[in-house]
């Protein structure tokens, strides 16, 4: 996987969290228990991964290129 393909996902995964938090804040659907659920323990934890993902991708590239170097042998 290429780092810019890499980028456009994480992007965009966080972007859809974003959303979906931003919905949850300011819409009445946070009485709903399902959305609630999603929210909490999906979206939020996404949203702290990519963001991780994002910050620290040249260290994350680097640990792919490693993992596929030491399996290709």
């Amino acid at each position: 996987m290429t780092g810019s393909k890499l980028r456009k996902i994480l992007r965009w995964t966080h972007l859809l969290c974003a959303v979906i938090a931003g919905t949850y804040f300011y819409s009445p659907f946070n009485d709903n228990t399902v959305f609630h659920l999603l929210t909490l323990w999906v979206a939020v934890p996404l949203l702290g991964l990519t963001g991780l993902g994002m910050w620290k991708q040249g260290t994350l590239m680097g640990w792919m290129n490693n993992s596929k170097t030491i399996s290709a042998k």
